[in-house]
């Protein structure tokens, strides 16, 4: 009952009327139906079973917790005006002759004005707000727009990599160059400063070789390079018995330790070996 009484909007104004003082328990569920809902509760005065003297006159006090009185308004008076308009509620029982009771509730009359002629209204009192405001609002464009040019132009103004070329996505660090593989066909060189590398043509290796994607002999990870603790550095063939395979010196390899100078193929990509000078 609350719980459709709130969804509703509905506040319970409890009465109520005992037969004898023992009967006051009996009465805990009104009660709590009129609190839990917003409402007040009062309960008759034996043994005569009258209502409290300020029921009538504080009948209304259930609106300052949450109730409300809904009737249609008269639409005379002065637009901006309060009007007070009187309400009066009656109540009656077969033990109870009928009672009421009156209260005053403010209510500002007007009709509602136009949304446009509020507009222009506004606008007239307020011009300068108004300039000031449309002023700053039209800085703001445009330093949007400006930032969005120069970020275009930044990015226009960074090299494309030519087809072929290896790709490190890692920022440049600081580490130690353990060993090089330098580009054939443009003497790109890539440091190795990890122990393990993965190469590829896939964006999550640490070296990507880009080709050109219709015609790409690279694949996606082709291969790793892993440096063991005595400094031998072990490459190994990730493409599979079917794939492109990994050459070394002109031989398919599965699996071999690299010699500074040795000659690396990976697909059309031609790599060459060389070990840093530490």
């Amino acid at each position: 009952v609350v719980r459709k009484a709130r969804d509703a909007g509905v506040v319970i104004y409890g009465v109520g009327y005992l037969e004898r003082a023992a009967d006051a328990p009996s009465l805990q569920s009104l009660r709590r139906l009129a609190r839990d809902t917003g409402g007040p509760f009062v309960s008759a005065i034996l043994p005569d079973k009258t209502l409290p003297e300020d029921f009538t006159s504080d009948f209304y006090r259930f609106l300052g917790t949450g109730g409300r009185i809904v009737f249609d308004a008269p639409t005379t008076g002065t637009p901006g005006s309060n009007l007070a308009y009187t309400i009066t509620a009656q109540t009656s029982s077969t033990s109870n002759p009928r009672i009421s009771g009156t209260a005053e509730v403010a209510f500002v009359a007007g009709p509602m004005e136009d949304p446009i002629g509020w507009l222009q209204r506004q606008y007239e009192e307020n011009q300068i707000i108004v300039i000031a405001a449309g002023a700053a609002a039209l800085l703001l464009l445009l330093a949007l727009i400006l930032l969005i040019v120069r970020g275009v132009r930044r990015r226009k103004d960074q090299p494309v990599p030519a087809p072929g070329a290896a790709i490190n996505d890692e920022p440049a660090k600081k580490r130690l160059v353990l060993a090089w593989l330098e580009m054939v066909d443009n003497g790109e060189r890539i440091a190795i400063d990890e122990t393990t590398v993965r190469i590829g043509r896939h964006s999550d290796n640490d070296i990507r070789l880009e080709e050109d994607a219709e015609q790409s002999t690279v694949h996606r990870r082709h291969a790793t390079i892993h440096v063991t603790p005595d400094r031998e550095f072990i490459i190994t063939d990730l493409s599979g018995e079917d794939g492109n395979g990994v050459f070394v010196n002109s031989e398919r390899i599965a699996r071999r330790a690299l010699n500074d100078g040795d000659l690396i193929e990976l697909g059309l990509v031609k790599l060459r070996f060389q070990v840093a000078d530490i």
